[in-house]
């Protein structure tokens, strides 16, 4: 990531010393690497098979080993990332380091809105994903739940139409009787 944003980072040091404000030149450096490591976390979610499959270093990957306290990429194969994120909800975890990252840009100084903004709109976006897999996560849950409660539903109703036919041809086998006998 530190060749990545080289450019960037020289870029914005050579505007502040050409502007006379050296003085921020370590704390726009941090907001800058805090920001781009918020970047870098939704990219790495984005291509993780592709860094799994190229061996190249990866957040995503880095996060699941962290998790399941193993070194980097032991034993993840893409069932077993899939199985972490998919199952074990390793992007929600993942999502509130971006969040906090988010959070600890929002507390320096100086104020630069537009980086803040980028910044949290990027994590927002990665936590929109992780909430999306919880979401489908929870209703399969439920399905069985559900599943069986439609059963149950389905019973009775077929109980309730039996009952309601049987009534119905009860009252008119009554009900011709009475005509029939004249009553």
């Amino acid at each position: 990531m530190a060749l990545k944003a080289s450019p960037l980072k020289m870029a914005g040091t050579g505007a502040l010393l050409l502007s006379g404000r050296a003085d921020l030149i370590q704390a726009i450096t941090d907001m800058t690497d805090t920001a781009l490591v918020v970047l870098q976390m939704s990219d790495d979610w984005a291509d993780w098979s592709e860094d799994l499959e190229e061996n190249s270093y990866n957040c995503l990957l880095s996060h699941i080993s962290a998790e399941q306290k193993t070194a980097y990429r032991e034993g993840l194969g893409p069932e077993q990332i899939r199985e972490a994120i998919y199952v074990r909800g390793a992007l929600a975890s993942y999502v509130s380091i971006a969040d906090q990252a988010v959070q600890q840009l929002e507390n320096l100084e100086p104020d630069i809105p537009g980086l803040r903004m980028f910044t949290r709109s990027i994590a927002e976006e990665l936590g929109e994903e992780a909430a999306e897999i919880e979401t489908g996560r929870s209703h399969l849950r439920r399905g069985g739940l559900d599943f069986l409660a439609l059963q149950k539903y389905e019973i009775m109703l077929d109980f309730y139409e039996t009952f309601v036919v049987y009534s119905l041809g009860k009252y008119n086998q009554l009900n011709e009787r009475v005509i029939f006998d004249g009553y």
